[in-house]
């Protein structure tokens, strides 16, 4: 079965304290129905396993309040680099909800 990696983003205004809080409030707001897809299949396993290794390492990053270092070239290994940095945010705000007590 092939993969596909889907990139789902919208621009929101929220009202927040700081970043974080904008982002946990923005994860409220989200519409599916008004964001853009933009959607790409990934055909090799090993290219998945490389995007997931790039995920969980932005996602550890993101989860142990680790300074943000993306190592991936935006240019040349973008799906990489957007990877750890889904990854980094996801962690981060799972780290922020669960100090929220969420």
């Amino acid at each position: 079965m092939p993969s596909y990696l889907v990139t789902i983003s919208q621009t929101i205004l929220v009202e927040a304290e700081d970043d974080d809080d904008a982002r946990v409030n923005s994860l409220v707001s989200f519409d599916f129905a008004d964001a853009e897809f933009e959607i790409e299949e990934i055909c090799s396993d090993l290219t998945s396993q490389n995007f997931d290794s790039a995920y969980v390492i932005g996602y550890s990053s993101g989860y142990h309040n680790f300074q943000y270092v993306n190592s991936y070239d935006p240019n040349t290994e973008f799906q990489y680099y957007i990877k750890y940095k889904e990854g980094y945010t996801e962690g981060k705000l799972l780290r922020v909800k669960e100090e929220a007590g969420l």
